[in-house]
């Protein structure tokens, strides 16, 4: 299984196109940097960009769903409903589509945030609101309350 690490700030052209960086683009296996899956994300105001690998083990834990559950066949039909299989162009460009960037604000720059086993696309407004801070303990706190005890767990 592969993690993801890093923030990266492009910009995005009057197209929706944005070119991923080098240093993005290595942390992807040879043979698996061209071709991503993008989805609304489930719980936050970002793009979800999933690799082939990353995106046949969501489909995996859905598949796990009774499709026979009015709850589970709407949530299946909207999650696969707003995903977008898409390749990379020959500089490394992607074409986020429109939908998409209206969903999440995005407008002439997107943030990729590293999120373990995919990459976030977001506004950095959006970004900043979300995620960012003025107290420079709020990080400290935060993985003081969801790591208390991790190394007693048992594993």
């Amino acid at each position: 299984m592969t993690e993801y690490t890093g923030k990266y700030l492009c910009k995005v052209d009057a197209k929706g196109r944005v070119m991923l960086p080098a240093s993005l683009l290595k942390q992807f296996e040879e043979g698996k940097r061209d071709h991503f899956i993008l989805n609304r994300s489930l719980f936050t105001s970002c793009i979800d960009l999933y690799t082939t690998d990353s995106w046949k083990q969501r489909t995996d834990d859905i598949r796990k769903l009774d499709p026979y559950d009015p709850e589970n066949d709407r949530f299946i039909r909207q999650f696969y409903g707003s995903a977008v299989h898409l390749d990379l162009d020959s500089v490394n460009r992607m074409l986020i589509p429109r939908s998409l960037v209206e969903l999440v604000g995005i407008t002439t720059e997107v943030l990729f945030s590293a999120n373990l086993e995919n990459f976030e696309m977001w506004s950095p407004a959006v970004y900043d609101q979300v995620h960012g801070t003025s107290d420079p303990n709020a990080f400290h706190s935060l993985a003081a309350k969801v790591m208390k005890g991790i190394r007693n767990s048992g594993s």
